[in-house]
């Protein structure tokens, strides 16, 4: 939906495609909710993370940026409680501690 890497990477724009794709990804993201509402407290419902966990984080990240606006976890109660869970990591707050995130609400996490 926006030129992103600018025109020497991203050498088409399309707005309509953009939009189809953030409703599919919206349909994915309801999905992924309801299969967390059974309690558990990861993807796969073991007692630490895995890489299912890490993807998902990452598309929150992402849906949080002003060009996508999109913010998952405030549309959806259990991934909302999972984003919370994965910032409480050693291992996040480590990744993120140099500031450079571009997310406001993980600016706390500087160093």
């Amino acid at each position: 939906m926006h030129q992103g890497l600018g025109l020497k990477l991203e050498l088409t724009h399309n707005p309509a495609w953009g939009e189809t794709s953030r409703k599919k990804a919206l349909e994915s993201a309801a999905r992924i909710d309801t299969h967390l509402s059974d309690g558990r407290e990861w993807m796969l419902g073991g007692n630490a993370p895995t890489f299912a966990d890490i993807t998902l984080c990452t598309a929150i990240a992402f849906s949080k940026y002003p060009t996508n606006a999109t913010p998952l976890d405030k549309r959806y109660e259990f991934i909302d409680a999972i984003w919370k869970r994965w910032q409480t990591r050693e291992s996040f707050r480590i990744a993120y501690s140099d500031g450079g995130s571009g997310l406001e609400e993980l600016d706390h996490l500087t160093s």
